[in-house]
């Protein structure tokens, strides 16, 4: 089981974006020379989702023991300055599961700080992420 989520994860690294928050504020660099990124990578984070899951809480709701099912849950938050995630929330998921959609949420606010992204001056700088989580 933890292997195909570990799969499914590195196959949809493309699903994995960086993009500025948009803003009013005029002192926010537009141009990102370098993006976000999980302290040990890309790899690193889909071990801390897999290990990290909570997989009794998603079985606890009745739809989910009554069947089998593949759901792909986008999670997106802004990485501050600072490394640390905020504004997260589930953009999309494939399958309605209110349990998956907070179990995903806790998940990534357990996530260590990040590496935030840089703009061509090298100062940090807010960007929105985009994290897909697969229970299957």
């Amino acid at each position: 089981m933890k292997f195909l989520i570990l799969v499914a994860l590195i196959s949809c690294s493309s699903s994995f974006i960086a993009q500025t928050p948009p803003t009013t504020d005029t002192t926010l660099v537009q141009e990102i020379l370098v993006d976000a990124e999980y302290p040990g990578g890309f790899e690193a984070m889909a071990k801390f989702v897999i290990d990290s899951l909570n997989w009794d809480a998603i079985y606890e709701w009745p739809e989910a023991s009554k069947r089998r099912f593949q759901n792909k849950i986008i999670v997106r938050g802004i990485v501050e300055t600072d490394g640390r995630i905020t504004d997260i929330h589930v953009e999309r998921a494939s399958v309605y599961c209110p349990p998956c959609n907070r179990e995903a949420i806790n998940v990534v606010k357990k996530m260590p700080l990040w590496i935030p992204a840089k703009d061509k001056n090298g100062q940090p700088e807010r960007v929105y992420i985009r994290i897909p989580i697969y229970f299957q």
